[in-house]
């Protein structure tokens, strides 16, 4: 069973099932407990609502390229076929789940949040006598309430960093349709270049708990 300190060290999504080449990986939080991803229904418990679509689409885009190298035309296809459909409806969304963001958005448009995680000052040292402030952070963990985690952390003065796995969904989505296209005219060398693109161009902003970006406006 994982320990409380490992799970309180970083809270994430599974980001290597959204990102799993290895540059990637080194980007993302080590994940420690799978959290879902929330939709512009997200409870007032959370920091930074995410995409679900916006995650989706990162997922079939690898899995695009995955097809692409085995040669599995068709099922490429598919693939960056619903990564259209996911961003879109992840665009729709933009003006409500934007990220105001210091970063240079691609081609304009604006940054959505994929994933967020929690992690702990490196000094942080768990100790006996704050064992019920660990349990009652991981109780709040244990239902996704990120907010009420941290501000039982911030009362017991523990510095937390929230980081945030941001995509451009307008360039990304221009992205998608180029590989769709170049699939079509069996161009799969670019097709897999114009994939690549998109999951290059993911970002990942860090935040105090006293500098959470506001969301809902595309202006960055």
């Amino acid at each position: 069973m994982m320990n409380i300190r490992s799970r309180l060290t970083t809270v994430a999504i599974v980001a290597s099932s959204i990102f799993p080449v290895a540059g990637l990986q080194a980007r993302a939080a080590e994940p420690v407990r799978a959290a879902a991803a929330t939709m512009v229904k997200a409870e007032d418990n959370e920091m930074l609502r995410t995409s679900e679509d916006a995650q989706k689409a990162l997922r079939d885009i690898r899995a695009a390229r995955i097809a692409i190298f085995n040669g599995s035309g068709e099922q490429a296809v598919k693939l960056v076929s619903q990564a259209d459909a996911d961003l879109k409806r992840a665009r729709a969304m933009e003006d409500t789940l934007a990220v105001q963001t210091k970063k240079a958005v691609p081609n304009g448009g604006a940054y959505v949040p994929v994933d967020v995680s929690l992690a702990l000052s490196e000094d942080f040292v768990p100790t006996p006598q704050k064992e019920s402030l660990i349990q009652k952070v991981d109780q709040f963990l244990s239902r996704k309430d990120r907010k009420h985690a941290i501000e039982t952390l911030k009362a017991a003065n523990v510095d937390v960093t929230v980081s945030a796995l941001l995509i451009p969904v307008d360039a990304s989505l221009e992205r998608v349709s180029q590989a769709a296209t170049l699939l079509g005219q069996q161009k799969y060398y670019e097709a897999n270049l114009a994939l690549k693109a998109v999951e290059d161009s993911v970002v990942i902003d860090s935040y105090t708990t006293d500098n959470i970006p506001a969301q809902g406006s595309k202006k960055h």
